[in-house]
């Protein structure tokens, strides 16, 4: 991903409620600038939905706010393709 899709991701998870760190706001996952420098947003958008699909089998307290989270990234993912 490059540096001007890395920033937009950033802030759009960020108006999603993430740390600047890339953490989740339920600290589920981490998508660090070091990750998202080393990938695209295609691949990000294929295992963001395959690990929705994968927590939305399973629907405990805890895979609920795994499943809030993984959610929130697939959306701002979607938000900086689309711009």
């Amino acid at each position: 991903m490059n540096e001007a899709h890395c920033m937009q991701m950033r802030k759009a998870l960020t108006a999603r409620g993430w740390s600047s760190d890339g953490t989740s706001p339920h600290d589920t996952m981490t998508l660090s600038d070091s990750f998202l420098e080393s990938t695209d947003l295609s691949a990000l958008f294929d295992l963001l939905v395959t690990r929705r699909e994968k927590i939305g089998h399973f629907w405990r307290d805890d895979a609920r706010t795994a499943y809030e989270d993984v959610v929130s990234a697939v959306e701002a993912v979607k938000e900086v393709s689309i711009s």
